[in-house]
């Protein structure tokens, strides 16, 4: 728990929210500083994609449905400042949706995730 912001986004009428747009705006959120992500109880990791599924969004495996609720904790002044950057995805996804950001100083992330288990790559004993 920490300092950062809290983000509510409600499909519009106008546009859907897709893969691509909740990707990006998780790349503006990490080039700002975020420090610990988490969508819809998911917890967000360097190896974290996103995609289009038919009947939400895929996001490692678990199915995420309208209204996505963001956690990063970070410093809240930059964060914030990422999801309204002029020509960003915040303003670009306000037009066709409900955004909320807010701002706080205790943002709880719970979701955990175990280390991966890589397929090729193997730890070597010293």
């Amino acid at each position: 728990s920490g300092e950062g912001v809290v983000i509510r986004i409600s499909q519009g009428q106008k546009q859907a929210i897709d893969a691509s747009i909740l990707f990006t705006l998780l790349e503006e959120l990490r080039n700002s500083g975020a420090e610990v992500i988490e969508i819809n109880d998911v917890r967000v990791i360097t190896s974290t994609y996103i995609s289009n599924a038919s009947d939400g969004l895929d996001c490692d495996g678990t199915i995420l449905k309208d209204t996505f609720v963001i956690k990063a904790i970070g410093d809240s002044d930059n964060l914030q400042n990422a999801v309204n950057l002029a020509g960003g995805v915040g303003l670009e996804v306000k037009y066709g949706a409900t955004v909320s950001v807010k701002s706080s100083q205790d943002v709880e992330i719970t979701a955990t995730r175990s280390a991966p288990q890589y397929t090729y790559a193997h730890v070597i004993e010293q």
